[in-house]
């Protein structure tokens, strides 16, 4: 499903494009989007639908997963870290 992604802690250029999910991103939910080979995490703030099928999201950037993990879930080592990562 090909969704618009739209940044709104991004004041200059929200719009991040469109990708292709799944299945649709639900409020709440964080996603991985990958921008110029870097894998950044946003929380999905909210979905819209419009009249001729297409959907946007919008987001705001939290940061990169190796370091939401760590804080979300206090100091852990590197080799529990990689293992996390990859369920």
């Amino acid at each position: 499903m090909l969704i618009g992604v739209i940044d709104l802690s991004q004041k200059d250029r929200p719009l991040l494009g469109e990708f292709n999910f799944s299945k649709l991103p639900r409020k709440g939910e964080w996603i991985e989007v990958l921008l110029e080979e870097d894998a950044y995490i946003f929380e999905v703030l909210t979905v819209v639908y419009s009249t001729d099928d297409h959907v946007e999201i919008y987001v705001k950037r939290l940061g990169e997963l190796d370091d939401l993990l760590e804080n979300q879930f206090g100091a852990l080592s590197q080799d529990g870290l990689d293992v996390w990562t990859k369920l």
